[in-house]
């Protein structure tokens, strides 16, 4: 069996008068009850939480539902099913159900069961997904760690070096200082010779 197991209920039951006021747990309560009902070989489920109520036309609204270990009988009454007489199964991880109905009180009540076997399986899977994808970043970020200390050790040496570059530069200046001085030496001289010969 999949780890998803969905089953529809289509009934057509007598359901209570639907007012503004009217606790949409309590509702949920009601419905789920009379669906178990109609399903004599089965147990008995509780509504945890309700969620997403809309009754702008008719009745929707989500559920959150437990499986029991009691069997289903007219016999026990809904206010039992909710006591510690009936306590929760370990059957289902949980069950997700939805309920629909039209103004007639006509409608759809569709669950999601989810299996705690083989839940438990896809925790384990999407928990291995997650480690292997932490032990991939961590070695993309200790690649990251290697390039960075490589490009230090680079820039490290080019900053040693640089006594040597101030040496040169220096040098250079003191050559283009001493040409400089000697051209205009130069030039003096012969102006001078010029000037001896008029």
């Amino acid at each position: 069996m999949s780890v998803l197991a969905a089953l529809v209920f289509f009934f057509m039951a007598v359901i209570p008068e639907i007012s503004a006021d009217s606790d949409p747990l309590k509702e949920a309560k009601s419905y789920i009850y009379s669906s178990d009902l109609q399903k004599p070989d089965g147990n008995f489920r509780k509504v945890t939480k309700v969620s997403k109520v809309d009754q702008s036309d008719g009745l929707s609204m989500a559920m959150d539902v437990l499986p029991t270990s009691c069997p289903v009988s007219s016999k026990l009454s809904q206010e039992q099913v909710y006591t510690d007489a009936c306590p929760v199964s370990n059957e289902y991880e949980k069950i997700e159900c939805h309920l629909k109905l039209d103004e007639n009180k006509n409608g759809q009540l569709k669950c999601v069961y989810v299996e705690a076997a083989e839940y438990d399986l896809a925790l384990e899977k999407l928990k291995a997904a997650s480690e292997k994808n932490l032990d991939q970043l961590y070695n993309k970020m200790e690649e990251k760690k290697k390039a960075f200390e490589t490009q230090a050790h680079i820039v490290a040496q080019w900053m040693d070096s640089m006594p040597d570059v101030e040496q040169m530069i220096t040098k250079s200046v003191q050559q283009l200082c001493t040409s400089n001085y000697q051209y205009h030496k130069s030039i003096i001289q012969i102006l001078n010779v010029l000037l001896k010969e008029h």
